[in-house]
């Protein structure tokens, strides 16, 4: 979640971040009966519109975070220093999306940076993934209507919304951007351009949880894709929440072979050849 927000939020814990599983592939949030293909779903004016906004992954040093992300090919961009210790590092693609380095650079002051560091004391990697939404406000009432506990606050840059820790789900949080973000000017080395999709491990009640929020926002059990193919795709798994690499969209007709993937912070990096034909509406947001 945004690094210099002070929300009240309860101590989480962090289980099974190494089995968390990152694949950017086109695929859909599977339903209770099934995968969902988006291809063969109807786009209605009317649902929640749900994408990959970026994945946060919490590391103890930024300078040897941009390094590794250098040397994998990525530009980085410098994050702030924010009042309650934390400092974040930027890898930002031309869709909008983006992977952020957290760190904790002081002793922690607040909720937040506290939750940073209970998770830093477990390891480095992966620990949020934000979906963007251009309804957060059907989100909140969706999660109302099915008991859930959410907080959702707004900031002069977005709004975001996080789900209490019984939920399962406290590591998944919508964000809506009020002003225009353009990326477009973003170049890596190894043509990254956007991600594709991520695949994410969840506990059965979790998961459950999770289409049933979707599906009662208006989302019809499955996160619905901008057309860069952005998604999530729902794994079965032992613990509340994990994830673990991250397979990205590189841009095609340069000619070159495909990219080879490699490990950053837990996460496995792949790479696919693939064309975005737009940016995903809407925000900025992300303050440096």
């Amino acid at each position: 979640m945004p690094a210099g927000t002070q929300p009240t939020l309860p101590t989480l814990t962090r289980s099974g971040i190494a089995a968390m599983c990152l694949t950017v592939l086109l695929a859909v949030l599977p339903s209770v009966a099934g995968t969902v293909d988006v291809t063969k779903s109807v786009v209605r004016e009317e649902y929640v519109r749900a994408t990959v906004d970026h994945v946060i992954v919490v590391v103890r040093d930024l300078e040897e975070a941009a390094r590794r992300a250098q040397d994998a090919g990525f530009s980085t961009k410098p994050g702030r220093l924010h009042a309650n210790g934390l400092h974040n590092l930027h890898v930002e693609f031309a869709d909008g999306t983006e992977l952020e380095f957290m760190s904790l650079v002081k002793l922690p002051t607040d909720d937040i940076s506290r939750r940073y560091q209970a998770f830093l004391n477990q390891g480095e990697g992966p620990v949020y993934l934000a979906l963007r939404t251009d309804r957060i406000k059907a989100v909140y009432e969706a999660a109302t209507r099915l008991g859930f506990s959410a907080m959702e606050y707004d900031y002069p840059a977005w709004k975001y919304l996080v789900l209490s820790d019984d939920s399962g789900l406290s590591q998944v949080f919508f964000i809506q951007y009020k002003v225009q973000n353009d990326n477009s000017g973003v170049e890596h080395p190894n043509r990254a351009v956007g991600t594709k999709m991520v695949s994410v491990s969840l506990g059965q009640d979790a998961s459950a949880r999770l289409k049933s929020l979707l599906s009662s926002a208006g989302t019809s059990a499955a996160l619905e894709y901008s057309t860069s193919g952005q998604g999530i795709q729902l794994q079965a798994g032992p613990q509340d929440f994990a994830i673990s690499g991250v397979t990205l969209c590189t841009s095609t007709g340069s000619g070159n072979d495909e990219q080879a993937g490699g490990q950053l912070y837990g996460l496995l990096v792949e790479f696919s050849s693939c064309e975005l034909t737009s940016a995903p509406d809407g925000g900025e947001g992300r303050q440096p």
